[in-house]
């Protein structure tokens, strides 16, 4: 291989940048060649190429002609974008082309320079000679065109891959072929055409589908599974067909909002052709309505297949024109014909669990394959069925006897299920009824008075119970209870308050054995709710606050702190005017141990035996229950003490009254019986009468009526305690008998 000249060019490396510049340097000349090659997509593909010609000539040296010196000492060169002829001059290489795919390229190479030319390079530099620089720009002599068959080709070749994928066969071309031949195709402007060939493709598959299920001669169960397959199988190529038209789908269609998607076209055909037919569409129906009913009837189904098929619906936008419609109305006629049949066997603890049961079912149907679109409008027809028509036979039947055993759960479960079908004020009104029907009763039959708080408070404890527990707390419901109550408690107007009086009475004295405190403390708050329901208030305050004068002057209350509590409830019941006579009482009662306290330590103190426990409590008028006065003689030893006590105390308080009341008086006395020693707890009128043993054994009537200056009715009372307590004194030994 011979050594390269000099002088000659050196071709550049092919590459991808966008210009690509040749320098050429010829003896005794100096010739630019500049190739600029622009590529840009315009046309059909088309590549626009410039070519820049420049030249430059100088006078030589040499001794030659002019004529021959200045063929030898100039040069042009000539650049073109098309591929040159074989007859092209010795002074420029032809230029190739090459068209492939959406880009050209071109290498432009300058031959080696003419001898002539070759010799002149030879020459020094300093005898070259600087002129103007010429530049010419030149375009193309003629534009590329596309082979005539270059659209069809592409198309058969994208048609055999389709019909390959729609008959389920090997496609013969690799993904990435049948890619750039769309993208070629739609590159070139044959998009539309494109689309509308894949569309007719997409039509005549969808038909061909209609066709076969036609000819599908199976039962409805098998038909099922045969649509199913069929609508997997199109996806499926539905899906391998857009992949190859991806291009398609990304250009043209997005271009053109009329044109449906890739995906799109496939489910309209099949909407449109296979489910428009009506034979296809009522065997869908038919055999999907039977598999549901085989299921309500407790048969196990295939749940993906009817889930399968009815996604196809959902996505096909036919859900309910093809199905819900026709399946709302029949399990409307189902749960009808169901719930006339059980309303009359079961009892109504078991048809209420019958109606929660089949609203579970028809739940999980709806979680598992009917969709959430038809929950609402399922769940609304199957309630209004079993419940809604039949919710005063639910009601009326069982309500009593759930109320009556205690069976919270299940009236709970009718209380939920009534409020499914705004239902619940006929619950109510149901409730409200029970409970005055049986307060009535219960003030009717209670043995005696002394049970009938005890029974009323037991039976509102239960009714609080189903409240809270079966009917949670509904304001509605608790108004119907307050009212029942009330109703029942006021039918009687005095006999509830004075009752309820006497129940505190008995909780709060010192002798109650029957709760801890606090169990007390419960039992004086459900006294006090109940004693909302009273409405004859001051009979309730009279009987209180009698019953608190003994308490508090006997020291028969259990607990002060107790008493004071129970004030104090009826204080934030009723307000304070209500227990003003209450607090009035209390205060009493402590002043008067401050002012027996100073007494007793006072000089009048020592005029009193040392073996008498003499106390008194000054009560104000106002505050204490009215007492009617009574006649007595006391014992010269006790009118002495009053005395003193009198004195002493009018000393200290100028300008008051004190008069006694001897029927709120009380002593401890210490008898001698043949058995022993006792101490009697007696009422003053006893213990003035028993005083009178002391000065001999036997006493007929008209010596003690003389002597103690007591009544005939009292004096009757007082002998028959006398007797009682001296048959017991003689019976027994043990603590005080009062």
């Amino acid at each position: 291989m011979s050594p390269r000249p000099r002088g000659s060019l050196r071709a550049l490396p092919r590459a991808t940048l966008p210009v690509c510049v040749l320098i050429a340097v010829l003896s005794g000349a100096m010739a630019y060649a500049i190739n600029v090659v622009h590529d840009t997509q315009g046309g059909h593909g088309r590549t626009a190429r410039t070519t820049v010609t420049a030249s430059a000539s100088s006078s030589s040296s040499s001794s030659s002609s002019s004529s021959s010196s200045s063929s030898s000492s100039s040069s042009s060169a000539s650049l073109s974008s098309h591929q040159q002829s074989p007859s092209s001059s010795s002074s420029s290489h032809s230029s190739s082309s090459s068209l492939g795919g959406k880009r050209q390229r071109q290498n432009v190479l300058h031959s080696p320079p003419s001898s002539s030319a070759s010799s002149s390079a030879s020459s020094p530099p300093s005898a070259m000679s600087s002129k103007p620089v010429k530049l010419q720009i030149k375009g193309f002599k003629s534009t590329p065109s596309l082979p005539q068959d270059f659209e069809q080709r592409g198309w058969d070749t994208l048609r055999s891959a389709v019909r390959a994928i729609y008959s389920s066969e090997a496609v013969p071309q690799n993904l990435e072929t049948l890619y750039r031949t769309t993208e070629q195709l739609c590159s070139h402007k044959f998009d539309a055409r494109l689309y509308e060939r894949l569309s007719a493709e997409c039509e005549a598959h969808a038909r061909a589908t209609l066709n076969s299920l036609l000819a599908s001669s199976e039962d409805d169960d098998s038909f099922l599974v045969c649509m199913k397959h069929t609508w997997d199988d199109y996806c499926a190529q539905q899906k391998f067909i857009r992949s190859i038209f991806l291009y398609l789908d990304r250009t043209y269609i997005l271009q053109n909002k009329e044109a449906r998607s890739i995906w799109d076209l496939g489910l309209h055909y099949f909407g449109s052709i296979v489910l428009a037919n009506d034979q296809i569409r009522a065997r869908i129906l038919r055999a999907l309505l039977a598999v549901v009913a085989l299921e309500r009837d407790g048969s196990t189904i295939d749940r993906m297949l009817v889930r399968g098929l009815l996604q196809m619906l959902r996505v096909l936008d036919l859900y309910v024109e093809v199905f819900e419609n026709e399946f709302l109305e029949t399990s409307r006629a189902f749960y009808r014909r169901e719930s006339l049949a059980n309303i009359h066997v079961l009892d109504s603890a078991k048809y209420l669990e019958y109606c929660s049961r089949r609203l579970e079912e028809e739940k999980e149907r709806v979680a598992v394959y009917l969709g959430d679109s038809s929950e609402k409008a399922l769940v609304a027809l199957t309630e209004q069925e079993l419940i809604a028509i039949h919710a005063d036979t639910i009601v009326g039947r069982g309500f009593d006897e759930m109320m009556g055993e205690g069976r919270v759960a299940t009236l709970a479960l009718m209380y939920s299920l009534l409020a499914r079908v705004d239902r619940l004020q006929l619950l109510a009104d149901r409730w409200r009824l029970y409970i005055s029907s049986k307060g009535a009763d219960i003030m009717k039959k209670s043995d005696a008075d002394s049970a009938l708080v005890s029974d009323v408070l037991a039976f509102k404890r239960m009714c609080d119970s189903v409240l809270q527990d079966s009917f949670g707390l509904n304001t509605d419901f608790k108004d119907a209870m307050n009212g029942a109550f009330e109703q029942f408690m006021n039918a009687q107007p005095t006999k509830p308050p004075e009752l309820l009086a006497k129940y505190v009475d008995r909780m709060l004295r010192s002798g109650n054995r029957s709760c801890t405190e606090g169990e007390l403390d419960s039992v004086l708050a459900d006294v006090i709710i109940l004693f909302r329901f009273v409405k004859g208030k001051d009979i309730f305050q009279a009987f209180f606050r009698k019953d608190l004068a003994k308490r508090l002057l006997l020291g028969k209350s259990a607990s002060i702190d107790t008493e004071r509590v129970m004030i104090q409830k009826l204080k934030e019941e009723c307000g304070p005017q209500f227990t003003s006579k209450f607090e009035g009482m209390f205060k009493d009662v402590d002043l008067s141990k401050e002012l027996m306290h100073s007494f007793k330590n006072s000089k009048a103190a020592g005029a009193i035996a040392s073996d008498v426990d003499f106390a008194v409590n000054v009560l104000t008028t106002t505050f204490w229950p009215p007492y009617a006065p009574a006649t007595v003689k006391l014992p010269i030893d006790m009118t002495f003490y009053q005395d003193v006590f009198k004195e002493y105390y009018l000393e200290k308080h100028q300008g008051r009254q004190l008069s006694f009341l001897h029927a709120l008086g009380h002593c401890v006395l210490k008898a001698n019986y043949p058995k022993g020693r006792r101490e009697l707890c007696v009422s003053l009128f006893q213990a003035v009468v028993l005083l009178l043993f002391n000065d001999g054994h036997k006493f007929v009537y008209t010596d003690i009526r003389d002597a103690t200056g007591i009544g005939i009715q009292l004096l009757f009372f007082l002998f028959f305690f006398i007797i009682f307590t001296s048959f017991c004194a003689n019976l027994c030994s043990g603590p005080p008998l009062c």
